[in-house]
């Protein structure tokens, strides 16, 4: 099976998979055990999906926040911590759902101090659109997180690219609402474009988005970071050294990462030369 083999080959931990429906192919992945929704898929359904060897317990106390959407909620034990971990599908047309979700999180971090847990994760299909978290437009259930969202308590991981592939337009709906104080032990998510496990795929679909959690805090250059006086800088002579640094010739000897590099280099000497620090 398709997922199975992509569970193996990027070693995998947890997945949370939404959409489930009837369909049962995702129930029997090889090495891996599943924890479904407590609607039994009434709302498309969604599950988690873990190592065998990786100790999960459900919380159902958090799912029964709510009939209407469709989640699973646990403590996960790794690495000698905690975390409590949510998958949620969001349906469409249905703006209670968000405010539900709202709820589910506040229990959750209710539950995150009580265990003594690191922090929460919730992961999962939002339907929700904003420029918050890359996308191009924003829709009610976007504008509804963006309000009501305790942001002193969560922050938004997304990936940088679209997660929903369309023809008619892509979107960034599928990410991640995290605890703050998680967030410096968390890379930045990534969507797999490539990976054909989702409907229709290519050309129209969810992709996968990874994320991962570090022992360790992501490391912080914050020592060393030049700091500069934009109000000094020389636009003009700026934008001519670029220009001038850039050579055609050479960048189209390059391949993509090599001119990206080229560039960014290009912009830090004229940073350089143009202003003072």
């Amino acid at each position: 099976m398709m997922l199975s083999k992509y569970a193996s080959d990027n070693n995998i931990l947890l997945f949370g998979v939404q959409e489930t429906g009837s369909s049962s192919q995702w129930k029997s992945l090889t090495n891996m055990k599943t924890f479904e929704d407590t609607n039994k898929n009434s709302n498309k359904g969604c599950a988690i999906i873990v190592k065998q060897e990786v100790m999960f317990t459900q919380l159902p106390v958090i799912s029964h926040i709510s009939s209407n959407i469709d989640s699973v909620w646990g403590i996960l034990s790794w690495n000698g911590k905690r975390y409590i971990i949510g998958n949620l599908y969001l349906k469409l047309d249905y703006l209670s759902g968000v405010k539900e979700m709202l709820v589910m999180l506040d229990k959750a971090n209710e539950l995150s101090r009580f265990y003594k847990c690191a922090g929460v994760i919730a992961m999962g299909d939002f339907n929700a659109r904003h420029y918050i978290w890359n996308d191009t437009v924003v829709n009610k259930y976007g504008k509804y997180i963006e309000e009501h969202l305790d942001w002193s308590k969560f922050c938004v991981h997304a990936s940088s690219s679209s997660t929903f592939l369309a023809r008619n337009g892509s979107s960034h709906i599928d990410f991640f609402i995290t605890s703050t104080q998680l967030d410096k032990y968390l890379d930045h998510p990534i969507a797999d474009h490539f990976a054909n496990l989702y409907s229709g795929a290519p050309l129209r679909g969810h992709v996968p988005i990874s994320i991962n959690i570090q022992v360790q805090p992501v490391a912080i250059r914050s020592e060393n970071v030049k700091k500069y006086n934009l109000k000094s800088m020389d636009w003009f002579n700026w934008t001519r050294d670029i220009e001038l640094d850039l050579k055609i010739e050479k960048i189209d000897s390059l391949t993509t990462d090599g001119t990206i590099k080229e560039l960014l280099e290009a912009i830090n000497t004229a940073i350089d030369v143009s202003t003072k620090e």
